[in-house]
């Protein structure tokens, strides 16, 4: 048997599973980089807003929601940007996959 789902229906879905992935992040003040804003989860950076509204994401998730949702970079980037807005309440912002996944310290932020 053959499910149709709408687009709404989609990013409904969408929407509950990025809240999973981020359910235990938490915003770090910075000490080193005051105009940019992070999030970790697990002590890890897995959300940077870099003060030219760039929003990097790290590697390892925006993998794991493309993949997930089968989706191309620019999907995947429209699905953050949506999320982000929503969620976390930031305008303007242009998601941007984390090339390179790092760890930044407390010390370094």
């Amino acid at each position: 048997m053959k499910y149709i789902i709408t687009e709404n229906q989609m990013r409904i879905l969408q929407f509950e599973y990025l809240d999973f992935l981020f359910k235990d992040i938490y915003e770090v003040e910075p000490k080193k980089y005051s105009n940019s804003r992070y999030w970790k989860k697990d002590d890890e950076v897995v959300l940077e807003l870099g003060e030219s509204g760039a929003f990097w994401v790290s590697l390892s998730i925006w993998d794991n929601i493309s993949d997930m949702f089968s989706l191309e970079p620019r999907e995947t980037q429209q699905l953050m940007k949506e999320w982000a807005e929503q969620r976390l309440e930031l305008e303007g912002i242009t998601p941007v996959m984390q090339w390179i996944q790092y760890y930044i310290g407390w010390e370094n932020i």
